[in-house]
């Protein structure tokens, strides 16, 4: 019974040191820097971030690009330029999956044509190119992108910023077209 007790209090004294596993929710704006030659697009989506054991989970749900297209994300850095953005909104509920120590925390932005220079996904910071998720958008313009990294290497992450890709390598062809402050955690 000793030795029981002597290997189970190591895993009962870790476990009360690991912070719970959070999730934040963001919706993208579009960049006003994207100019379109072609046909006009709308984007607009989600970014869903998984904090767990020191990794997170990163998904990408956007609509309204273009067809076939190849997109590239990561997260940066905040630029030397203003100050980072404030959320619109920011609502916080109990998440509902099976962790109740899970939290969701949903972020609204506003376009980044209607915000000030004062916006973070303006500021032109370092990509994280670890963080880098590749993905092509279906006939109708819908494309998830997913991706996991561990919560380190993007800890000083402000934004993420979504571009069209050249190829599936992850070579960029333009400064973005759509992004959202964020906050890792």
């Amino acid at each position: 019974m000793k030795k029981l007790a002597l290997i189970a209090l190591p895993l009962v004294l870790a476990s009360c040191t690991l912070a719970g596993p959070t999730e934040d929710n963001y919706t993208f704006a579009p960049q006003a820097v994207v100019k379109p030659v072609g046909p006009t697009y709308a984007p607009a989506g989600t970014a869903q971030v998984q904090e767990a054991l020191g990794v997170t989970r990163t998904t990408l749900t956007l609509t309204g690009m273009a067809p076939y297209a190849i997109y590239v994300a990561h997260y940066h850095k905040a630029g030397a330029a203003p100050a980072a953005a404030t959320p619109a909104a920011t609502t916080t509920q109990a998440s509902t999956g099976t962790d109740a120590a899970a939290t969701t925390s949903t972020t609204t932005m506003t376009p980044m044509s209607d915000m000030s220079g004062a916006n973070v996904c303006s500021t032109n910071g370092p990509a994280i190119m670890e963080s880098r998720m590749i993905a092509q958008a279906s006939a109708d313009g819908k494309v998830t992108l997913q991706g996991m990294v561990p919560t380190a290497l993007i800890r000083d992450a402000a934004y993420i910023n979504v571009h069209h890709g050249r190829d599936f390598s992850g070579a960029l062809a333009d400064s973005g077209v759509i992004c959202t402050p964020v906050t890792v955690r």
